[in-house]
């Protein structure tokens, strides 16, 4: 089968499918005339009407046809460009009811296709993959870990296209999966990858951390700092600021339960930095109309008595990383304090 016919298939296939949708609709909302007959009734369809096991069957030959399409990898780039728009038009208008036979096809096909030399295909390829995870979350539960990493990858693309993309992707990774199944995949990796796989990791780690109730969190603070205070050592700026922001999500969860983790980090104010940069965070918050997580607010002491008035925060902080061997107040590895604005 040619490109031509190829095209001519997918766009009779789909337009079938949208006139089955169509017309469903309609023959809900016509009204029936007094001798029983809906309006335009007799007049020759201008589509053919689809029954549901003809459309399921529509559905599977289109599927079958992207899916073919797709397994050319490095080849027909301009067909599959067009398998990936259409299978992306798909998902979005909740149309591929095909899940429960495909799934595991399209998603192996899609990590692989993310690997592809060109990179509008490798883009596309993690927007399907992006709207897959938000359709049908719970599909991943199997196949997180190897999701997982090959979102992490891509964030190594010399495109900057494919790194927004992979970017896009993580964070709704990072909202989809299971927290804890996540962190169990990420801690190793924090600890172990290269820059910049490290660096989307702990991005990644952050986001899920505002997912986690601080019981469950603080099961889980073994795993999660030791990568963190390793973290402080890279000589990435971004890392440490990022391993940072993470210690400022986990302490607006669990407070000063924190601290005991950082034992390691004695002798440098890891932890006054947290309180700073969480002090920020809480203005930030503020300022936005944001609630507060359950770590930052002290109750009163009886269980219905209101909270005490916040007290006031002090001033923001400027960050600034000096080269090395510059003299200035540390407040833990790679991080200084500048002037208070």
């Amino acid at each position: 089968m040619n490109s031509e016919d190829i095209y001519s298939s997918l766009r009779g296939m789909t337009e079938a499918i949208q006139s089955f949708s169509v017309r469903s609709q309609e023959d809900m909302n016509e009204p029936v005339s007094r001798d029983g007959k809906k309006d335009g009734e007799g007049e020759p369809p201008r589509l053919p009407r689809l029954q549901p096991p003809q459309l399921l069957r529509l559905l599977q030959q289109l599927v079958a046809e992207l899916l073919k399409e797709l397994s050319n990898h490095n080849e027909r780039v301009e067909e599959r460009k067009a398998a990936l728009c259409e299978l992306l038009k798909l998902i979005r208008d909740n149309q591929l009811v095909v899940w429960d036979e495909h799934f595991k096809t399209i998603l192996l096909l899609l990590l692989e296709t993310m690997g592809d030399r060109e990179h509008v295909i490798r883009a596309l390829a993690l927007r399907v993959l992006k709207e897959i995870l938000n359709r049908q979350p719970a599909r991943f539960k199997n196949y997180a870990e190897l999701t997982i990493m090959k979102a992490l990858e891509a964030h190594k693309d010399p495109q900057k296209e494919v790194v927004r993309a992979a970017e896009e992707a993580a964070a709704m990774l990072a909202t989809s999966i299971s927290p804890d199944q996540c962190i169990k995949v990420l801690c190793p990796i924090i600890q172990t990858a290269d820059y910049p796989i490290n660096l989307a990791a702990i991005k990644m780690q952050t986001k899920v951390i505002d997912r986690v109730p601080k019981e469950g969190l603080t099961q889980l603070l073994p795993e999660i700092v030791p990568g963190l205070i390793q973290g402080y050592d890279n000589s990435e700026s971004s890392v440490r600021k990022a391993c940072v922001f993470c210690l400022v999500a986990i302490y607006a969860v669990i407070g000063e339960d924190l601290k005991p983790h950082l034992s390691q980090l004695s002798g440098i104010k890891v932890t006054e930095s947290v309180h700073q940069a969480s002090s920020v965070r809480l203005q930030r918050q503020r300022s936005h109309g944001r609630h507060f997580r359950p770590g930052l607010i002290k109750r009163g002491r009886g269980g219905g008595d209101p909270a005490p008035p916040s007290p006031a925060l002090p001033p923001p902080v400027r960050w600034t990383l000096p080269p090395a061997n510059h003299a200035c107040y540390p407040l833990g590895r790679g991080l200084w304090r500048g002037q208070q604005g």
